[in-house]
């Protein structure tokens, strides 16, 4: 994924999104024998959009912080 398409999902609305186009995180599922970039390409593939999602029927929206760390070092840390 390419920063322009990261950064245009970052800037979803989580007021005004289609919760029905949001993907529920409770239903994904990770391989937890493949590895850690493996793990990550699932996962952001199932997900569609790490900012945004739902868990269960709550809207989730995410914001990191301003750090060294990039999304992808936070992935790497969740599906490690």
């Amino acid at each position: 994924m390419d920063k322009a398409s990261l950064e245009k999902l970052k800037n979803v609305d989580i007021k005004t999104v289609d919760r029905n186009l949001l993907a529920d995180i409770s239903a994904i599922k990770i391989d937890d024998g493949s590895s850690q970039a493996e793990r990550m390409k699932s996962l952001l593939s199932q997900i569609k959009n790490p900012y945004c999602f739902k868990v269960g029927k709550w809207v989730v929206g995410v914001d990191f912080i301003n750090t060294a760390n990039t999304l992808e070092d936070k992935i790497k840390y969740i599906v490690a």
